[in-house]
């Protein structure tokens, strides 16, 4: 409740147009600043609903404050000065807020909706009707429509239109429900934070207005939060990673949602756990500038930010606090809370069906996400894709950011004589239990990179989409082990002289004193080099970026590379204790310290299988102690 109202105090000091609009400071988006300005409103609305709806009659200065704005903002007859708002038709982005503006009005029914005058009231869904007929993307905006028309046939204003777009939006989340609680953002791979803070978020919370409605976004929710609070180290930060990271801490708002519907597998301490170390880890980092977030991620970060995002995009961080529908007599608020978000012994976590792979070491807290099937594309564009610095990388963590500019972290790619490939859109080659696998077609490098060692850092890295190195297959595997990643790459098709050359975590230089280190050893076909230290975003720091290349070892036709990888914030043995082998097959063999072995094999069809069993056989090629 202290943090909503720092929030809610500080966007106050910027509203204007009679509350109707909010300005907050920083640079505008590319859709104007009227559109800004009723984001601004919107967003901050929302967050206001929901303190509201948590402490009824605790704040009647904001539900005055919120009729004021919504009495001179809806156009139509009788709207002061003829309203403040943007037209719906007049711009697409409007009409992710009215999704907003409708749930923050139900959320707020008593307090704010019942006590507008009936004109008002008139003007206020003739607004938001005009939004149920527009035609949206095949992505999470179907859910916009879907939440308005809900909202007006709460209040008896239903109508035909409606009911189609809430078909619309049940069909749509049928057909991108990937099993086990996870849903694409569309008919893609997009499996990110938009699971947590749309794609459950939406249709549940309709569900419970509704009073209880539709009992199968809720379920999902319950069989999604086995897997997604993995995702979140001890320290409370999620891995970072995916589009729209300066929502921050609305990332919670499905453990909160899972206890308000009765549907989480969490005991009550734990959800309270990770949702207050996740806020704090925010608050502690510098989110909030003087009440308002940032754009970014802890401080401001342009490049955490999309194009699309205004000054008002990160209010919202206002999802999370969908807590505070939790009454305080709940258990997720009167059981003790538990000594810390303790990942427990090291894990690993497979979300199968969407070829993300968990991987979590408890003596640092540090959680990993590699990626074997983010694809942010729609199939039709799979070819003719720029580099995605949030979505293109082998792996993402907790305790790290990906790399700007021309330099790629964690990657595995060939050079090229202007320089290296990009990874572009992945497919999923195979998974199990501790190793995920991905192929992808190289793409050439961009034209015009900046000078190596100089990369903008001042907005998202975005180069120009290079050409398919047609012919050309790269498989990439990833078996893990305590805090040990093995990695595994065949190239098929590559021509004779291909020079492959891989990347392991970015992590400040040893020189800054930072817990954190980051350690790449090549195991076979490769070899170490120096790279200069780059700069990061994290605090502009001197970042180092563990780096090898080779030419691989050619078997069969297919060029092989193996080497291990390790992100630490604790003592380690070293790397070495991981044994390596390619047979004459083909096959590769790892055994990990303690004895347990592993093959990995790719077949014709570009699939890779890993059996684990020990192991007898004849070598090729060795790499290890």
């Amino acid at each position: 409740m202290a943090t909503a109202d720092l929030m809610l105090d500080a966007a106050a000091r910027y509203a204007r147009s009679g509350g109707s609009l909010i300005r907050f400071p920083g640079p505008a988006s590319p859709h104007g600043a009227r559109v800004d300005d009723f984001e601004g409103f919107a967003r901050t609305f929302l967050l206001a609903s929901l303190r509201l709806a948590g402490d009824p009659g605790a704040r009647p200065d904001l539900a005055a404050l919120l009729a004021a704005g919504l009495t001179s903002g809806p156009p139509g007859a009788g709207a002061p000065r003829g309203g403040s708002w943007p037209s719906v038709r007049g711009h697409s982005q409007v009409v992710v807020d009215t999704g907003g503006l409708a749930l923050a009005l139900w959320l707020s029914r008593s307090a704010v909706w019942d006590r507008l005058d009936d004109s008002t009231q008139q003007r206020l869904a003739d607004y938001l009707q005009t939004t149920v007929g527009v035609r949206v993307p095949d992505g999470n905006w179907v859910l916009f429509p879907m939440v308005v028309s809900a909202f007006l046939s709460a209040v008896g204003r239903d109508t035909p239109a409606g009911r189609s777009a809430r078909q619309r939006a049940d069909t749509a989340l049928d057909a991108w429900y990937s099993g086990r609680g996870w849903y694409s953002d569309g008919p893609n791979s997009a499996f990110d934070y938009y699971n947590a803070w749309a794609l459950h978020f939406y249709p549940v919370l309709v569900a419970h207005l509704e009073g209880g409605g539709d009992p199968v976004p809720a379920a999902r929710l319950g069989a999604f939060l086995r897997t997604y609070p993995e995702l979140f180290a001890s320290n409370g930060a999620p891995v970072f990673y995916g589009r729209s990271l300066t929502y921050r801490f609305a990332a919670t708002a499905p453990l909160w949602l899972g206890a308000l519907v009765g549907t989480t597998p969490l005991p009550p301490a734990r959800t309270r756990r990770i949702g207050s170390d996740c806020l704090g880890y925010f608050l502690r980092g510098g989110a909030l500038v003087d009440g308002v977030p940032s754009l970014g991620w802890l401080g401001p970060d342009r490049g955490a930010v999309q194009r699309y995002s205004s000054a008002a995009s990160p209010m919202w961080a206002g999802k999370a606090f969908v807590a505070l529908l939790l009454g305080a007599d709940h258990p997720v608020w009167t059981t003790a809370e538990v000594a810390g978000h303790d990942l427990g012994a090291d894990r690993v976590t497979p979300i199968h069906g969407t070829g993300l792979l968990v991987q979590a070491t408890s003596g640092d807290g540090i959680v990993r996400l590699h990626n074997n099937g983010l694809n942010p594309r729609r199939p039709s564009a799979m070819l003719r894709v720029a580099d995605d610095p949030l979505y293109t990388r082998v792996a993402y963590s907790s305790h790290t950011t990906p790399v700007l500019g021309p330099v790629s972290d964690c990657a595995a790619a060939l050079v090229l004589r202007r320089g290296t490939t990009q990874r572009g859109p992945v497919s999923r080659a195979g998974e199990g239990e501790n190793w995920g696998a991905a192929t992808w077609v190289p793409l050439r490098p961009p034209g015009r990179l900046p000078r190596p060692g100089r990369p903008d850092l001042s907005r998202l890295w975005r180069p120009r989409p290079g050409r398919p190195l047609r012919g050309v297959r790269m498989t990439h595997l990833a078996l893990v082990h305590g805090s040990t990643e093995l990695h595994v790459v065949w190239v098929r098709g590559a021509p004779a002289g291909t020079r492959l050359r891989v990347t392991g975590w970015a992590a400040p230089v040893p020189a800054s004193g930072a817990p954190l280190t980051s350690e790449l050893l090549p195991l076979i076909g490769l070899t170490a080099v120096e790279p200069p230290p780059v700069g990061a975003r994290r605090g502009r720091t001197a970042t180092v970026v563990p780096t090898a290349e080779g030419d691989g070892v050619r078997v069969n036709d297919v060029l092989v590379a193996v080497y291990t990888v390790r992100l630490s914030g604790r003592p380690e043995g070293p790397l070495s204790d991981a044994v390596a082998a390619i047979e004459a097959q083909g096959d590769v063999v790892v055994t990990w310290a303690g004895g347990q072995s592993q093959r990995a094999r790719l077949d014709a069809g570009g699939q890779v299988q890993v059996d684990t069993t020990d192991i007898d056989g004849d070598a090729l090629l060795t790499g290890g102690r």
